[in-house]
């Protein structure tokens, strides 16, 4: 009798007077273990015969990560370094203890999904830790994720905590001149340095009295116009006091106010 692993042959044994046998094979990992009885010359009559499987699981070591860095959500400038700083356990009798000499990788996932960012490559120390540095290009958070060929040992990931990356948003220009109708005519101009854009610029326009509290007047939007993104508003009926534009911030911009004009 063939005493197959995984469907190949790891031991031979031979049944006793009442058919019975016993063997021992070594597994080292999930695999389907099945005797089988094979046609041999010598026994023409005897027809090939197999048992049902047994499938043969695996206790693993439970494995985890802790993040130390960025262990909080966070905002950042474009352009601007993160530190990663994690550390790899494995369970033991005595509670989890670092687990030194373990391979894998730290990617960098966007929130709003699309491809990610190989950060790098690692084996953990000897404390089990990893250190890498990396530049996000946009909100995402970093994924830390090791593996070993030991089927003995789980493999472990965990993601960071948000990364949320904004990028400048800056007035140019901006001008508040009353015209003799009393009404008030501002324009201005708004530039984006990283070379990228917001699918609609809305510019708030606000009014104050004092230039202290301010109040918004009206919304409008700023179109490219060849040198910049341009906008204009013609405002009746106002007092006299502080005119100035507002970019409120979003996911991917920070806000901007440009400088107060007096009209």
């Amino acid at each position: 009798m063939d005493i197959d692993v995984d469907y190949w042959t790891e031991n031979t044994v031979r049944t006793d007077a009442e058919g019975r046998f016993s063997g021992t094979v070594t597994v080292n990992g999930e695999v389907p273990v099945q005797a089988v009885s094979r046609h041999a010359d010598n026994h023409p009559y005897v027809l090939y015969g197999e048992s049902e499987i047994t499938r043969i699981g695996v206790r693993q070591v439970a494995t985890r990560w802790t993040v130390q860095s960025p262990a909080g959500a966070r905002t950042i400038d474009f352009g601007q370094q993160v530190a990663i700083n994690a550390t790899l356990e494995r369970e033991t009798p005595q509670g989890w203890v670092p687990f030194g000499g373990q391979s894998g990788g730290v990617i960098f996932e966007p929130s709003a999904g699309g491809q990610f960012a190989s950060v790098g490559y690692f084996t953990t120390d000897e404390d089990g830790k990893i250190a890498f540095d990396h530049v996000p290009w946009e909100t995402g958070s970093f994924l830390m994720a090791s593996h070993s060929d030991d089927p003995f040992i789980a493999s472990a990931s965990a993601n960071s905590a948000q990364v949320t990356v904004l990028r400048a948003s800056v007035f140019t220009s901006f001008s508040a001149d009353r015209a003799p109708d009393h009404s008030v005519h501002v324009e201005g101009a708004m530039d984006f340095p990283e070379n990228r854009t917001p699918a609609t610029i809305p510019v708030h326009i606000q009014y104050s009295p004092d230039g202290d509290q301010w109040v918004d007047l009206l919304t409008t939007e700023a179109n490219w116009s060849g040198s910049g993104y341009a906008f204009s508003a013609d405002i009746a009926d106002t007092q006299d006091g502080f005119f100035r534009a507002h970019f409120e911030s979003t996911g991917s911009f920070r806000a901007a106010t440009s400088d107060a004009v007096k009209a």
